[in-house]
């Protein structure tokens, strides 16, 4: 059992490390070692004051000796000076170590924060990278607050309140053995007592607070994430709790959980607090125990020198033993926090991601053929018997209108899903281009859109949502004007007082539901796409707007490859081939009127009033 919790704990460091390049390691080694000169520095100080001990005693007592400390006044030209000059050139020497020691620490911990700092943001950085080239169900597999959580705040605690207190917990580990063996070296037997009682504190400690930090850790995440959630369910379904009047069932729901996570910060912010008063009244008691074992054994000048030296020792280990104490049950509780961040870090370890210079803004496509070959396509979504989409082939030739038409659940969405590369085929193939979805994403950026059934937006401008992922500066005024008459948003945005600078609000609150959906298209059309996908793009919109937009994106047939999802006949009657999917499986293939017979009973015939 033993040999596991060792097996654990060495892996979860190497867990910790992993998020560090060989670099950053090396600085860290770097910062290691600096910390051995700091501790000697402390031990040199230490000594110094013992120094001051035996000055005192020896002008009241000249017999009194000490060779230990009257070797070092020799060692620094001052056997002989003057009481005055031995008590200021030595008290100047212990204050200038003693402040350069505590001003270069303070030096080295900003560094260190820092540098982890900064490197939690490339982490971030590479983690979002990751993520994003994992496939759909891979990013679904967490919730939305749980993926927030890990590449933000978790990633802030994991290197903030994980790595940086690990550092600094070994720095002041490298100084406590040290100070140790300096003090062994003056008084083994008061020295090995002093150890024996720190240790002894530790257990203490260790009993009363570790299990507690991590447990409280778990909790506080938990609730983090529950609240959050909760939160972000009652604003995205704001018209559904107050019609069904369940505003004081998510206000009390959300308050209790803030009141747990209330509670459990308070528990865990008084855990330092034990182990302040429980280490005080130890060196208390030690101080006093030291200073009646020096007068028994020893003369009083001897006795003096070393508890000057176990004094000022121990005024150092003190706060050090705090701070590796308080270090480690912060850590442990930290740890518990960051884990979903570790666990994603475990998750894509294995995914290459090279960091490229980002493509600018294109709309040209040179050599992009918008051709589709899908051969023998199947797939199976993980815990299901059956398959979503099952040995579906089909060609697609360039500047073809393709309608996809299907009941709920017969695999449309699966279908569109894995030629956009979002999801990778359990058997069988899809080329655009010649290449696979994800290559040619890659290889042409903008040759390929999708509009879906429900658009997204940012809390920004219509021109921002418009732009979405370019710069304002990369996109030119003239595909902007293009676009939005394409969309049927150019008459919109023109009686806007602020026209493509007025805001559209949190989720599009300023704006339709169909005017969110021309959004979309006019996203999507930014970039002159050769491969153009709608899922349902035009189901918000009123019948007049349909029409006029349907015929302006049928109008691109020959110029741009259109695959629609559609059950509206005027799209569907216009298509070069008609796709009927019935439980994953293509039913029917051809003209309209080939398969008008199959389809009849999911078309929606527009109401001529």
């Amino acid at each position: 059992m033993g040999e596991q919790k060792r097996q654990s704990r060495f892996l979860t460091l190497r867990k910790y490390l992993s998020v560090l390049s060989k670099r950053d390691k090396i600085r860290v080694v770097a910062i290691l070692l600096f910390q051995v000169l700091l501790g000697f520095l402390d031990l040199i100080g230490v000594v110094l004051v013992g120094t001051l001990g035996i000055i005192a005693t020896k002008n009241l007592d000249t017999s009194t000796t000490d060779s230990r400390f009257i070797y070092f006044l020799d060692l620094m030209g001052l056997g002989n000076a003057t009481f005055t000059k031995q008590v200021i050139f030595v008290s100047g020497i212990t204050l200038s170590f003693l402040i350069v020691r505590t001003l270069i620490s303070i030096f080295i911990i900003r560094k260190v924060l820092y540098f982890l700092a900064r490197r939690g943001a490339v982490i971030s950085k590479e983690l979002v990278g990751k993520v994003l080239t994992q496939n759909l169900l891979q990013v679904q597999k967490r919730s939305t607050q749980e993926s927030l959580f890990a590449l933000t705040e978790g990633v802030q605690t994991l290197v903030l309140q994980v790595l940086a207190p690990s550092v600094i917990l070994v720095s002041d580990l490298i100084i406590l053995i040290i100070l140790a063996v300096g003090l062994f070296l003056i008084d083994p037997i008061t020295a090995l007592c002093t150890i024996l009682l720190f240790l002894i504190v530790g257990r203490v400690l260790h009993q009363m607070m570790f299990v507690n930090a991590r447990i409280l850790g778990t909790q506080s995440r938990k609730f983090r994430i529950q609240s959050s959630e909760k939160v972000v369910e009652v604003l995205t379904s704001y018209r559904e709790s107050i019609v069904r009047g369940r505003r004081n069932y998510y206000a009390n729901l959300i308050g209790d959980l803030r009141q747990e996570l209330a509670n459990v910060t308070a528990r865990t912010s008084f855990l330092p607090y034990i182990s302040k008063y429980v280490i005080e009244s130890f060196v208390l008691i030690g101080a006093i125990l030291a200073m009646v074992y020096q007068f028994l054994t020893q003369d009083p000048a001897s006795a003096i020198a070393t508890l000057g030296v176990f004094l000022a020792g121990g005024a150092r280990i003190a706060p050090l033993v705090l701070r590796v104490q308080q270090g480690i049950v912060s850590i442990r509780g930290n740890v518990a926090q960051a884990m979903p961040t570790l666990d994603l870090i475990d998750e894509v370890a294995r995914i290459r991601y090279e960091f490229e210079n980002d493509v600018k803004f294109n709309d040209t496509h040179q050599d992009f053929i918008a051709e589709v070959v899908v051969e023998a396509l199947s797939f199976e979504y993980p815990g299901r018997n059956n398959s979503a989409v099952k040995e579906i082939e089909f060609k697609i030739k360039q500047g073809d209108v393709v309608a996809i038409i299907g009941e709920s659940g017969s695999g449309k969405t699966t279908l569109i899903d894995l030629l956009l590369g979002v999801l990778e085929p359990a058997q069988g193939r899809i080329q655009i281009s010649g290449v696979s979805p994800k290559e040619a994403i890659l290889k042409w950026p903008g040759a390929i859109s999708y509009v879906p059934q429900n658009i997204e937006v940012i809390n920004g401008t219509i021109l921002e949502n418009l732009i979405l992922g370019y710069a304002i500066e990369e996109v030119n005024q003239l595909a902007i004007e293009r676009v939005l008459k394409l969309s049927s948003l150019d008459d919109f945005v023109s009686k806007l007082p602020n026209g493509l600078n007025t805001f559209v609000g949190e989720r599009g609150s300023n704006v339709s539901g169909g005017q969110r959906q021309r959004l979309g298209i006019a996203r999507a059309l930014l970039t002159c796409p050769q491969l153009l996908v709608l899922d349902e793009a035009t189901s918000a919109l009123d019948l007049k707007t349909e029409t006029q937009i349907t015929k302006d994106i049928i109008g691109l047939r020959g110029m741009t490859t259109l695959i629609i999802v559609a059950h509206r006949i005027n799209t569907i009657i216009n298509a070069d081939l008609v796709l009927y999917l019935e439980n994953g499986k293509v039913k029917g293939a051809g003209k309209f009127t080939e398969i008008k017979h199959l389809i009849s009973h999911l078309i929606d015939t527009p109401d001529p009033n």
